[in-house]
Order: C-alpha cells, then sequence, then structure tokens
C-alpha cells in the first residue's frame, strides 16, 4: 500500500517505543506519543476523520499515511 520497506518501520518502532505498542510518550509542550511508532497527538484529529485511530492496531496504517508523503519527496 505504501511501498516502505519493513526494515525502516522495525526500526523507526524500536528506536520510537522499544517495540511497545502501548507505549506513551508525554511531551513538555503538552502533546503525548502514542503506540508503536510514536505518532504525536497532534494528527490525531485528521487521523480520526480518516478512520485510523480506533485502536492501537490501527496505529501503524496511521503511522504510514503520515510518512508516506515526505518520504516520497525525498
Amino acid at each position: 500500500m505504501f511501498n516502505i520497506e519493513s526494515e525502516l518501520l522495525y526500526a523507526i518502532a524500536q528506536q520510537e517505543s522499544a517495540m511497545k505498542p502501548g507505549a506513551i510518550g508525554h511531551n513538555r509542550d503538552g502533546s503525548t506519543d502514542l503506540g508503536l511508532m510514536q505518532i504525536n497527538s497532534f494528527h490525531m484529529k485528521r487521523l480520526k476523520k480518516m478512520g485510523l485511530v480506533k485502536n492501537s492496531c490501527y496505529r501503524t496504517p496511521a503511522f504510514l499515511s503520515l510518512l508516506a508523503p515526505p518520504f516520497y519527496q525525498i
């Protein structure tokens, strides 16, 4: 679907959450990072409209929807 290497996704999840799907990070600006990929709460409104944050199972596809557009511009 997004054509992003699985090794890259694994490395991001390892770095961001140590592979813990329930990880929650609290930032100094009051925002929160959620899940394996630590998606910032700033993006949640848009992702909810897309139906991608119902539960943690949707967070990796949600992350991909955020990563893919800038990734392809490189």
